[in-house]
């Protein structure tokens, strides 16, 4: 299997408001793999149970307290097509996630996958997979950039991760993330490489944007 049968893309286009309050659309597209894994799990199930497994998902990697609305109804029964969800978002953001803003908003509770020195057995990752994320977030008025969170590229044998940021106005930021696995099984001999490539990342992903005070909001208060 080829990991362009197996994508999972996710878009945002947030605001972020004075009181450090994240809200927007988020779309969500899984295809191939993806898209059946979630079917099947949402099978037997009535509307609102399908929903609420939607904004599980959205809830469960985010930071914060969260509200999530799904908008519109999926096709659940489709066997081939895509699965496609839009849902609005709102989440409450801490004083310090204010300043110091992870872009990176569907990687953003995530926590390290392999936290483990060794490992004996193999590496299962069931099948070939790709990611791909675009955020866009706008900010108040009164809030400027003083320091865009980092690019990265990453590449081992099986796999491959970019991030890219950029400040696409004074007041409007963009960052769009890839993440490639081009196989299913990973042997434990090549478990130190795979966890660096892995901790690596999730560094990468929790690299904040710092924001301060404009300097006209700061005279002015």
């Amino acid at each position: 299997m080829d990991y362009k049968q197996s994508l999972t893309t996710r878009k945002a286009d947030l605001s972020l408001d004075e009181n450090g309050v994240l809200t927007g659309s988020v779309g969500l597209f899984f295809k191939g793999v993806p898209a059946m894994v979630r079917r099947e799990a949402a099978e037997g199930m009535d509307a609102s149970a399908r929903k609420a497994l939607l904004q599980a998902e959205l809830t469960g990697v985010l930071r914060g307290a969260s509200e999530v609305e799904v908008l519109n109804s999926p096709d659940w029964n489709g066997a081939d097509a895509p699965l496609v969800a839009q849902l609005r978002l709102r989440v409450a953001l801490s004083a310090l996630q204010r300043k110091q803003l992870a872009q990176q908003v569907f990687q953003a509770g995530e926590t390290a996958l392999f936290p483990a020195s060794t490992r004996a057995n193999a590496i299962d990752f069931r099948y070939p997979w790709q990611e791909a994320d675009e955020v866009r977030v706008g900010l108040p008025a009164d809030i400027q950039v003083e320091k865009l969170a980092p690019d990265d590229s990453l590449s081992i044998g099986y796999a491959r991760y970019r991030i890219r940021h950029k400040q696409e106005d004074p007041h409007k930021l963009y960052s769009r993330r890839d993440l490639i696995i081009g196989t299913g099984l990973v042997l434990s001999d090549k478990y130190k490489d795979t966890k660096d490539f892995f901790d690596k990342i999730h560094t990468d992903d929790n690299q904040p944007t710092v924001l301060q005070p404009s300097p006209s909001a700061t005279v002015t208060k």
